[in-house]
């Protein structure tokens, strides 16, 4: 079987599946899509792909389109969305987070050293004072 009889095949099995969820017959779905039932009969059963005509007047009935071209119900993309969004905003915060991080890693750094060099200073005053005061 090709590439494009398998999704015809496959389009037709979801066209039939959301006309048995939304409860419609296929003479229903016929007078809804203005189209004739060996037409309808042609589409769920993978023969013929639907058309956008077809497509566009069955979801104005309630089908979901994301269902039938992709086989993903629309609740289940949103999920997927949502998961993605989800881990975007965690992404995003665990960059601003090691980033802080990074900053903070770089201010530590250069405390040390500011901290090094004012004991180096304080030293050098040391033996600066300890020369002075000794004759």
């Amino acid at each position: 079987m090709s590439d494009t009889e398998l999704f015809k095949h496959e389009v037709g099995e979801r066209v039939k599946s959301e006309r048995k969820r939304l409860g419609l017959t296929q003479r229903q779905l016929c007078d809804i899509a203005n189209i004739s039932p060996p037409t309808m009969s042609l589409i769920e059963a993978g023969s013929r792909s639907p058309t956008v005509k077809f497509l566009n007047a069955f979801c104005a009935h309630g089908a979901d389109l994301d269902y039938l071209v992709n086989g993903v119900p629309k609740r289940e993309n949103s999920d997927r969305r949502q998961a993605n969004e989800l881990l975007a905003n965690y992404q995003e915060q665990l960059d601003q987070l090691l980033t802080e991080q990074d900053l903070i890693e770089q201010s530590i750094g250069t405390a040390l050293s500011t901290l090094k060099t004012l004991q180096r200073r304080v030293k050098d005053y040391k033996k600066k004072i300890a020369k002075l005061t000794c004759p």
